[in-house]
């Protein structure tokens, strides 16, 4: 039998959607007391909209790939954050993060 592995990054906020979605919408409403905040968490969990979670989610996947070709820790936020050509990450990208990193 064959089985496939999906290696995914380690659990950190910045790369997972999960955290990311929920924490977009909370910082979108006004919360100037405690009992407002309690009320803003029960809002935020309630409509998001779909092109800010697929956002989220392509983040996420590009991420994933930093990791994959074994970029990691500060190189791999800085890739994505600077190369978004065709959502992955190029060679060339590759050869510049190991030259700032080295």
């Amino acid at each position: 039998q064959s089985h496939l592995c999906l290696f995914l990054p380690k659990f950190h906020c910045e790369p997972n959607p999960i955290e990311m979605v929920p924490k977009y919408r909370y910082r979108q409403l006004d919360k100037p007391s405690f009992d407002a905040a309690k009320q803003a968490a029960v809002q935020c969990l309630n409509g998001y909209p779909t092109d800010v979670v697929r956002r989220f989610i392509n983040r996420s996947w590009c991420f994933t790939e930093a990791y994959t070709i074994g970029v990691t820790g500060k190189a791999a936020a800085w890739a994505v954050r600077k190369y978004k050509g065709h959502r992955t990450i190029s060679q060339r990208a590759l050869v510049s993060i190991e030259a700032l990193v080295a």
